[in-house]
């Protein structure tokens, strides 16, 4: 399952980058970080026979923005979940 450019995560970033309302920007990113990729995507991944998911994510995921950079993190539970949701399935995790 491919995501789109226009629905990733650093377009919606960029697109909020100065605006004024930050809060608002960072809970439009966290809405889409919830919905983004979702438990059904990980079954349905296993049943077109696939054995892994890669599940790539920014440092800022694990440790939060350093250096004044624009990301919203941290945000492990995003990764339980994909490693939850790929061990339901029987799916193997790549992590990058």
């Amino acid at each position: 399952i491919m995501p789109s450019l226009v629905g990733s995560e650093m377009c919606i970033r960029d697109r909020s980058e100065g605006h004024e309302n930050q809060e608002h920007a960072r809970k439009i990113i966290m809405y889409h970080r919830r919905r983004h990729v979702t438990a059904l995507d990980f079954k349905e991944i296993a049943a077109r026979g696939f054995n892994a998911v890669r599940v790539p994510f920014g440092y800022w995921i694990v440790t939060g923005p350093t250096h004044g950079d624009p990301y919203i993190g941290p945000n492990l539970e995003l990764l339980d979940c994909a490693v939850r949701w790929a061990g339901e399935n029987g799916l193997q995790v790549c992590s990058s």
